[in-house]
């Protein structure tokens, strides 16, 4: 094989292994965390959390998330669905990628005991 060809095929396995592990180190990761009465999905395309009311019964689901800036600062908040039952809203956000998303299921009960999934998901922007 004559040099010329050679480095074009070296060049392009280069660019080609190095666009393969760009794309990888970027891809984020979603989640889900749900409970009786709420189910939230967090999508990273657009990191995005779906919170979907999934009881009838008068209480609204909602999401409690937390995420550390790029600087070390804590974000934090919750969204609330006020749209009855068996219905879904999303709401975006702006998150550095590759950076981790805690979140978890919440249903708001009137007697302010609200109540969680016992455990926090973790998705990645």
């Amino acid at each position: 094989m004559n040099k010329p060809v050679r480095a074009l095929i070296i060049a392009v396995t280069g660019v080609a292994t190095t666009l393969t592990f760009a794309t990888a180190a970027h891809a984020g990761r979603g989640a889900t965390s749900s409970m009786t009465g709420s189910r939230v999905t967090f999508d990273p395309n657009g990191d995005k959390f779906t919170v979907c009311d999934t009881s009838w019964d008068g209480w609204d689901p909602y999401v409690k998330y937390e995420y550390i800036r790029k600087d070390g600062t804590l974000q934090k908040g919750e969204h609330y669905v006020h749209s009855g039952d068996g219905t879904c809203d999303t709401f975006s956000h702006k998150f550095t990628a590759g950076r981790s998303v805690q979140f978890v299921a919440c249903v708001d009960i009137w007697s302010n005991n609200d109540m969680c999934a016992r455990e926090w998901a973790t998705g990645v922007a």
